[in-house]
């Protein structure tokens, strides 16, 4: 029997050099089909975690495109050039604080400057995007998409929120949204934000459910201008199992044809 490796079509990879973090990063991108026969520009999804989520984003798009529920997008990968370094290096570029129990932690400020800077630029001057950008993270990266929103927020327009550990650092996000809530009474932006109700259980994971509903609460209480927030509780899904419904339900929410 003949073996052939597979390589995935319409996707480009290259290693990006971050001198704010001081490390290569792996980034992928799926190209949507008729891409590179057309001149037609893109909504562009930035995908966290990209070693465990840009394939299986990929995968969804192609599908929501098909049954006409997603318009074409251009997915971008922030991977690592391995699952080993992503496995360790992901809490030192997600989440914003430090902590003594884990060895790499507290580099959000710069991992961020990182892609304001250095991957957004990069992706813009060399694909056809069309400035409509949704930032996409799961647990940590979920946590980090929601400190981009009350740090950043203009530098996407669409935030995807999946079981974010808020509980992080004795709850250090709620800080952050009080600190842009005593500056702004604006926040413009779409926000889908999600948790599976399984994962009340996880003594990993503290709080999981009950703080997406908190910080849910909040943010509808601030009634903050221009604010589009959307929450979804998803039944019967764990911590792992709730991942790809996220970003399948995300994505309708966000940007999905029956939206505009």
């Amino acid at each position: 029997m003949s073996k052939k490796k597979v390589v995935l079509t319409n996707t480009e990879t290259f290693l990006l050099s971050s001198k704010n973090v001081r490390d290569d990063f792996k980034i992928d991108v799926s190209l949507p089909k008729g891409y590179y026969e057309s001149d037609q520009k893109y909504p562009a999804i930035y995908v966290l975690d990209g070693n465990r989520f840009f394939s299986i984003v990929a995968g969804i798009m192609k599908l929501l495109h098909t049954g006409m529920d997603a318009p074409k997008v251009i997915v971008v990968g922030i991977g690592y050039k391995t699952d080993l370094e992503h496995a360790k290096f992901r809490s030192r570029d997600y989440l914003p604080t430090s902590v003594e129990e884990l060895t790499y932690s507290g580099g959000a400020s710069k991992f961020l400057s990182f892609m304001e800077e250095e991957l957004i630029p990069s992706i813009e001057n060399n694909y056809r995007v069309n400035g409509d950008r949704i930032l996409s993270g799961m647990s940590y990266s979920g946590l980090f998409t929601m400190y981009t929103l009350f740090t950043k927020p203009s530098l996407f327009n669409n935030y995807l929120i999946g079981s974010p550990s808020l509980y992080y650092d004795n709850e250090i996000i709620f800080k952050y949204e009080e600190a842009y809530a005593k500056k702004h009474d604006d926040l413009a932006v779409n926000v889908f934000i999600s948790v599976g109700t399984l994962e009340a259980g996880y003594e990993m994971f503290p709080r999981m459910v009950a703080n997406v509903e908190k910080i849910s609460k909040l943010l509808k209480n601030r009634k903050y201008n221009n604010l589009a927030l959307t929450t979804h509780i998803f039944e019967n899904e764990t911590h792992f199992s709730v991942m790809p419904a996220t970003f399948s339900r995300g994505i309708r929410e966000l940007i999905g044809l029956q939206k505009k």
